[in-house]
């Protein structure tokens, strides 16, 4: 039997406030005023991704904008990647050209 890995993509044009929680991998697109958790899995915030609020997951991956909090085991930080806030992870590798203002803290 092959294992195959469930991904939700939340789109482009998708715009809300609150919070988010899904349990597995998502790449998320959209626009967000709140907070968006994957409890198992990897977060993506893609290249027209954006957020403003906290996100938590085992890994975090970012290729477009947040503000706010970060929590996870391991975060990286594209290229493409414009962070403002604070990450609490235990990895974080930061890809050249990305631009972060903010504090690294301990998980």
């Amino acid at each position: 039997m092959v294992h195959e890995e469930r991904i939700t993509l939340i789109a482009e044009g998708f715009d809300a406030k609150g919070h988010i929680t899904l349990s597995h991998t998502a790449r998320f697109e959209g626009a967000l005023e709140g907070s968006l958790e994957a409890s198992a899995g990897t977060l993506v915030i893609g290249e027209s991704g954006s957020v403003r609020g906290t996100l938590q997951a085992e890994t975090v991956i970012i290729d477009g904008f947040v503000d706010g909090e970060i929590t996870a085991t391991s975060v990286r930080l594209s290229s493409l990647a414009r962070v403002f806030g604070s990450i609490h992870a235990k990895s974080l590798k930061i890809d050249a050209g990305a631009h972060f203002d903010g504090k690294v803290l301990p998980p």
